[in-house]
């Protein structure tokens, strides 16, 4: 995810007028920056990962599985840390497109050594039972997983909590299916985007099975 800055985002309409100037001036600064930069050596490697996680809740009464929409929740438990300005932070954690996701990092990059790669491994088991650890505080019914997508989306009463679909108030995507709630709408990049790219395309995004 790239940064998230509080700001005001344009629309397709408004971005449509400067795209070529944008196009022109990134490949200046593009060649101004490698020029620059083009003599220099000794720099560390260092390098990192990220990891979206989607939060689910089971129904064991119900047997049954939903996608959990209370991302906001759950971030500002996991950026505590953070605002308290820690110095040693074993992870970092960050918005996610939809509700029900989160983005969890390494507080810090990795560096220099082969040694080092053995990290990243535990690394990630570490976010996961931070994560897995908080939302068992909210609900000891929630937990983690990484996926590409949960099977049951789009399908009627696929969050918790429920969401009715009605597409006549989903005024961003206009989807028949998802929900605008599930949308991470606590920050005004993704809900523009979304409309954003159902403007640019002229018509709803379409989807394949």
């Amino acid at each position: 995810m790239g940064l998230l800055s509080t700001g005001t985002s344009l629309s397709w309409e408004d971005i449509e007028k400067w795209a070529e100037f944008i196009k022109e001036h990134g490949i200046i600064q593009f060649i101004n920056i490698f020029n620059n930069l083009k003599e220099r050596q000794g720099d560390l490697l260092k390098y990192g990962d990220e990891i979206e996680y989607s939060m689910i809740s089971f129904d064991h009464k119900n047997k049954s599985v939903h996608l959990d929409v209370r991302a906001a929740e759950v971030l500002e438990l996991l950026q505590e840390k953070e605002r308290n300005n820690e110095k040693h932070m074993d992870s970092l954690w960050r918005m996610e497109y939809a509700s029900y996701m989160v983005e969890g990092t390494p507080g810090k990059p990795f560096c220099c050594t082969i040694s080092r790669i053995k990290l990243i491994e535990t690394s990630m088991w570490l976010r996961k039972k931070e994560l897995d650890q908080v939302l068992a505080n909210i609900d000891p019914n929630l937990s983690s997983v990484c996926f590409s997508a949960f099977p049951r989306m789009g399908c009627p009463g696929f969050t918790n909590p429920k969401i009715e679909i009605d597409k006549t108030k989903n005024t961003i995507s206009k989807s028949a299916f998802f929900p605008d709630e599930a949308i991470f709408l606590d920050h005004p990049r993704f809900e523009n985007l979304t409309r954003n790219i159902r403007t640019r395309l002229g018509r709803k995004q379409t989807m394949y099975i």
